[in-house]
């Protein structure tokens, strides 16, 4: 197994900290403070936990496999059919309610789970074609991918199917440009860290001052900066992810838990987690604190003891995980991505990191 990378490993945690942030505020904090734009404003820069886990998959490259197959399906399953099918039996709903979900692939509610299964189908693919292209053919694909889903999915909403950009071509486009962000990495090195991040804190500022208190300037702001296709979630994320590639230092903690990552993802899916586990409490809470900079903080810290809560549980089924990518190793062969595997061996050398 490979040594993972502490300073990506911390960018999937920070990716699932702003998906439960985010989730807290619109299901949770949202309906306790209507009328207050702050909560909705917050939710923009919020936003990019998604897209960043697609651009970490593009950066590292997915490796299909029968066993990562079985990894990714099993939690799935583990992780989501006791929350969403036992609630539809004791509820009492019909047959086809509770086999839809038990059957959790093709679940609208699920639709990162079952757009990431597409992606890594195609994955084999992909790798191939990007490990074999020019550099303007590589332009020339990011441009199409981009029109398509940017342009036609979010500027003109002209294709119902690319709304939203919870679909696979968007996440091709992310996939491709977390895959050039790799490929690049000299270019980005040469860019002044304090610079990158001090510009990244001032655009989100003026997204979030502007949605406050520009009102003729709030539903563009939204329109552009909210949904996964909009220009100004993919360039946060490639913003936020070209800034912890920088980075250079090594953490068994943050090893350990990035590990977990997709596990929390899939364990704050449900809604009865949000309904009986994070309610309450936050609510609670937010009859104390009276400072919305300081709820912000608490919900973090809440975030922060759920994902270390959840995490520690994915390390308790370790052993069912690993029994399960055992039995799928019998019959699969997993042929080396050696196109994929020689392009990052040469880029090391290139940067001199071997």
């Amino acid at each position: 197994m490979k040594e993972r990378q502490s300073n990506i490993e911390l960018l999937r945690c920070f990716a699932m900290l702003c998906i439960i942030v985010y989730h807290l505020l619109i299901f949770v904090v949202s309906p306790l403070h209507q009328g207050e734009s702050l909560y909705q404003a917050l939710q923009i820069p919020l936003h990019i936990g998604v897209p960043l886990f697609v651009l970490i998959s593009g950066y590292f490259g997915i490796r299909f496999s029968l066993r990562g197959l079985m990894r990714l399906c099993s939690k799935g399953y583990v992780y989501l059919v006791p929350f969403l099918a036992v609630p539809a039996i004791i509820n009492g709903q019909g047959l086809k309610e509770v086999l839809k979900n038990v059957f959790i692939f093709g679940f609208d509610a699920l639709w990162y789970l079952n757009t990431y299964l597409y992606l890594f189908l195609f994955s084999p693919i992909i790798n191939r074609y990007l490990a074999n292209i020019t550099r303007n053919q590589r332009l020339y694909l990011l441009f199409i991918l981009a029109f398509m889903s940017i342009y036609i999915g979010n500027v003109t909403e002209g294709d119902i199917y690319l709304v939203e950009g919870k679909n696979l071509t968007n996440f091709i486009l992310l996939y491709v440009i977390g895959n050039t962000i790799r490929h690049e990495q000299a270019r980005i090195e040469s860019f002044s860290k304090s610079k990158m991040l001090g510009g990244y804190l001032f655009f989100n500022v003026l997204l979030v001052l502007g949605f406050m208190f520009v009102p003729f300037l709030a539903g563009k702001i939204w329109k552009y900066s909210f949904a996964y296709d909009s220009p100004v979630i993919i360039v946060n994320s490639i913003w936020v992810l070209a800034l912890f590639s920088r980075l250079k230092f090594n953490s068994h903690f943050v090893n350990w838990m990035g590990g977990s990552i997709f596990a929390c993802y899939l364990l704050q899916c449900p809604g009865v987690i949000w309904h009986n586990c994070f309610e309450y409490p936050i609510h609670i809470i937010n009859g104390f604190v009276q400072s919305p900079i300081l709820l912000i903080l608490v919900l973090i810290i809440f975030a922060l003891g759920t994902m270390l809560i959840m995490a520690s549980i994915d390390k308790v089924l370790n052993p069912l995980w690993n029994r399960l990518v055992a039995l799928a190793a019998k019959y699969d062969e997993q042929p080396a991505n050696t196109a994929v595997d020689d392009e990052l061996a040469a880029l090391k050398a290139k940067m001199g990191l071997n």
